[in-house]
């Protein structure tokens, strides 16, 4: 696979519902998040989410962006970053964690981009 991105999923588990639910505190982390991590932000949108008294959010470069989605009543946030290169998104997780203070946390990398070469077994899965 030749990556044009690296795409990171977060799960903050046992966070204080009163930080996921405040959109401004969120919205401010997430900038901090960003610039530590060198995405220049040109879109920010923060909005309640459902009913459970959440907010989702996204910040967007061009090319990455930084989004979460929060569930207060679950001290639960999912939160994901793609960065096409020149980012340091550890330097983003880093102030995510600071700030929110998770007792758990999952973390998952996924490189994304085209197959090069393409890969038989996978060509075979995508097509049925």
């Amino acid at each position: 696979m030749n990556p044009r991105g690296m795409h990171l999923l977060l799960d903050f588990n046992d966070v204080d519902p009163a930080l996921l639910a405040d959109a401004a505190h969120l919205e401010a982390v997430l900038r901090e998040a960003a610039q530590a991590a060198g995405i220049e932000v040109r879109f920010v949108r923060f909005e309640p989410a459902g009913e459970h008294g959440g907010v989702i959010g996204i910040l967007l470069q061009g090319d990455s962006r930084l989004g979460i989605h929060t569930w207060p009543d679950s001290g639960y946030a999912a939160i994901d970053l793609f960065m096409t290169g020149g980012q340091t998104p550890e330097f983003a997780v880093e102030v995510l964690v600071d700030r929110l203070d998770p007792c758990a946390i999952r973390q998952q990398v996924v490189k994304r981009g085209p197959r090069h070469p393409p890969d038989e077994a996978a060509a075979e899965d995508d097509n049925g």
